[in-house]
């Protein structure tokens, strides 16, 4: 649902650096929690095995891996190959000081994976970023988007191939549905809930939804259209204003 052109247009921001899709990455590092002989518990200390057991271990501190499921997520979007070779010269600020004025995030077409429930999306997300926000952009007219699928990649797109209308509305349809009620549990502070078929035709929406994440002076003078009957982009330059700040 146009996920594409709002990657796009939200890395046009300052300091923003968003990566495409990744094949369910945050999902697969949710799986991370499944070791040392259990599940690993979120918000308080997983207890110690005992010494004598196979899977001997120390007691583990509530949200241990917090840190390395956020390093997942910044090691598979790093910086621009100039900019790592930058920070490494002689007297230059080091990678995590440098990080640490940006804001790094991923498009995640489907959250929903395995037999991952929205309850427990929404507690891993919240737990392991919790200082993160997210924009959850869905497009309503499911069927519409059915038949755009069926055209634009009717050669044989994964997604797509042999499935009817039907089969392809009620997917898309169960993925809204998650979508919703992850937003209802996390809240209005922490999601911003956009439908397509309106940020698409009012460019407005999209300055709101930058200055609910808290940049400030930010408009943008048009959308892009980044798959129109296909897999087409476009080039056309957006300006968002010379005054345009992130977030202190």
């Amino acid at each position: 649902a146009a996920s594409t052109t709002l990657l796009s247009m939200l890395n046009l921001l300052p300091n923003v650096r968003i990566s495409g899709e990744n094949k369910h990455m945050l999902y697969t590092a949710s799986q991370l929690e499944n070791v040392a002989g259990g599940n690993l518990k979120r918000n308080s200390a997983t207890p110690a095995k005992k010494k004598d057991s196979s899977w001997f271990r120390h007691e583990i501190p509530a949200q241990s891996m917090a840190c390395p499921i956020q390093k997942v997520l910044s090691t598979i979007n790093p910086p621009p190959k100039e900019t790592l070779q930058g920070l490494n010269e002689t007297g230059k600020n080091n990678l995590d000081e440098y990080e640490a004025s940006k804001f790094v995030g991923a498009k995640m077409i489907r959250v929903q994976r395995g037999d991952w429930s929205v309850d427990e999306a929404a507690e891993f997300l919240e737990t392991n970023f919790p200082c993160a926000k997210y924009i959850v952009n869905i497009r309503s007219n499911v069927y519409k988007q059915a038949q755009s699928w069926q055209k634009s990649f009717k050669k044989g797109d994964i997604v797509a191939r042999g499935k009817s209308i039907q089969k392809i509305r009620d997917g898309l349809q169960k993925e809204n549905d998650f979508l919703r009620q992850f937003s209802n549990i996390l809240g209005d502070d922490k999601v911003k809930l956009i439908n397509m078929e309106a940020w698409t035709e009012n460019i407005t929406v999209l300055d709101e939804v930058v200055d609910w994440a808290g940049f400030r002076h930010c408009q943008y003078d048009k959308i892009l259209h980044h798959n129109d009957n296909g897999y087409g982009k476009d080039k056309s330059a957006v300006h968002i204003g010379d005054k345009c700040q992130s977030p202190d």
